[in-house]
């Protein structure tokens, strides 16, 4: 502290990065322990070719975990609109913990989910050209792809998995 008068009006905090942060290879093979420690039942939001790409793997984690799960796959912008759409499906199916599975976008739309519904968040990004599943925002969007804002989140998220074996075969520009 300063001593400066008022330091604390002047300036203001932000929070980087996850609570938990795992990074190795073939970590997705371990997703579900991960993810009960915040709930029981996930929610699961994943990108088209993210979910190819893992889901073999995820689902046998989480049945390995005990853990139940509703997965859905999207491949819009993290919108209000979509939110207004989610809110009745996680509380509907009972889930207690948000999963996300893919780019930035995910990320985005995942992360202002669960600050909307004051869930956990597990970010399990297949992209490393993107800072999305680290950054305490979201950036939002119109569903036709307009950017309306940014939202800041008090919190980062619960946890970020990052399986290297993943990234390791990703196109060069990912």
């Amino acid at each position: 502290m300063t001593g400066e008068k008022g330091f604390m009006e002047k300036y203001t905090s932000y929070r980087f990065g996850a609570g938990r942060y795992l990074q190795e290879p073939d970590i997705l093979a371990h997703s579900g322990g991960e993810i009960c420690r915040y709930g029981k039942k996930v929610y699961v939001i994943g990108g088209p070719k993210a979910l190819r790409l893992t889901w073999d793997t995820l689902e046998k984690s989480f049945q390995s975990a005990g853990l139940d799960w509703v997965s859905e796959e999207y491949s819009g912008f993290p919108s209000y609109a979509k939110l207004d759409a989610l809110r009745p499906k996680i509380r509907e199916n009972g889930c207690d913990v948000l999963a996300g599975v893919g780019g930035g976008r995910i990320m985005d739309l995942v992360k202002a989910a669960g600050a909307d519904l004051g869930l956990p968040v597990v970010l399990i990004p297949t992209s490393a050209a993107t800072c999305a599943s680290f950054s305490p925002l979201s950036v939002m969007y119109t569903d036709e792809g307009r950017c309306v804002g940014y939202w800041h989140f008090e919190y980062e998220v619960n946890s970020v998995i990052v399986d290297e074996l993943i990234m390791a075969a990703q196109p060069p520009r990912l």
